[in-house]
């Protein structure tokens, strides 16, 4: 709750900041897959800028939260990665290799792809030839950490 200068209370909600990407494929929304379970460790260059703490057992500074502390991927959540942002530091955190977490944004996945040409016995292109190449380009609109 927060007083304002005209005696109006005001309250804002708690956000439970996600980047997790789901996809629809029905055209209406209706049905929804995971595509990527996003991550709870900020990027890389947020964690640069802002994440330094003093290793426990030596003098220099490590970059990443504390509290992401890892060994191993798997001890990170989602598609986050395990390593040492710091030059010398032992301590490995997670790290998103994506955007970090965010509210009042949009996603969006453009899947471009080509086929080789393939003919049915009418001559017709029946859409069945080989896959020659598939790309997908993210673009993430907006939004603030």
């Amino acid at each position: 709750r927060v007083r304002t200068e005209i005696d109006r209370i005001t309250t804002r909600e708690e956000n439970i900041l996600k980047n997790d990407i789901w996809m629809s494929e029905d055209g209406l929304g209706v049905n929804w897959k995971l595509v990527n379970p996003g991550c709870r460790a900020p990027q890389i260059d947020i964690l640069l800028n802002k994440e330094k703490w003093n290793g426990y057992e030596a003098a220099y500074e490590n970059i990443g939260q504390a509290k992401e502390k890892c060994e191993t991927n798997n001890d990170c959540y989602g598609v986050a990665e395990c390593g040492s942002l710091a030059v010398g530091s032992p301590d490995k955190v997670c790290f998103c290799p994506m955007w970090s977490a965010r509210e009042n944004h949009a996603v969006s996945v453009q899947h471009v792809y080509q086929r080789e040409a393939s003919l049915d016995e009418n001559g017709n292109e029946d859409g069945n030839g080989a896959l020659l190449h598939s790309e997908d380009y993210i673009y993430v609109v907006g939004g603030f950490v």
